[in-house]
């Protein structure tokens, strides 16, 4: 995993982490706008809001029926579709509180076996890794890896981008995002 040196200084400064419950609507991507019935996945281009949400704002991506094992219920979203995506969604924060942001990462098992994303928040950008070969990641067990990170927000909304940094068609796959305020007790 690939991140910022910043994220593991606030993680160490830390006694207790008491997270709340999930700011993020629809982490799992269970619920959506298609009126019919899929299967194996379907490709949302630029501009889509068909998964409850979230917004396409880069590319196009696949959001994900039974052809991958989803990590939570029944879908995820493999941020490429025929080129890189993105998804966002704006959730409301308080202005200097710190948040931990949780989310589970796989890579389509088709394809170059190194899948890279970023997660955006505002103006910072924190870099993930999924290599399919390495940990044998198949359909039927993606063998999901669990990623987090902490942050403070300056503002009362706050925009995360989950946004693939891998070419072509096949790329990160992603489930189950929780954002959750976190309660510290600094050493002194």
């Amino acid at each position: 995993m690939i991140h910022s040196a910043l994220v593991c200084a606030t993680l160490l400064q830390s006694r207790t982490v008491a997270p709340s419950g999930n700011l993020v609507a629809n982490g799992s991507f269970e619920t959506g706008q298609i009126q019919r019935p899929f299967d194996r996945a379907y490709q949302l281009d630029l501009g889509y809001t068909d998964i409850d949400s979230w917004r396409v704002i880069e590319g196009n991506l696949n959001w994900n029926g039974s052809y991958f094992k989803a990590y939570d219920g029944s879908r995820s979203v493999d941020l490429n579709g025929t080129e890189s995506g993105a998804l966002a969604q704006t959730v409301s924060t308080v202005p200097g509180r710190t948040y931990l942001l949780t989310f589970w990462l796989s890579g389509n098992p088709d394809g170059p076996p190194l899948k890279t994303m970023q997660v955006r928040i505002d103006d910072a950008v924190h870099k993930f890794q999924f290599h399919t070969a390495q940990v044998g990641a198949i359909p039927t067990d993606m063998k999901w890896e669990r990623m987090s990170l902490t942050f403070r927000t300056r503002a009362e909304e706050t925009r995360l981008v989950f946004a693939s940094t891998t070419t072509g068609r096949f790329g990160p796959v992603v489930d189950q995002v929780e954002l959750s305020r976190v309660i510290q007790e600094f050493n002194r």
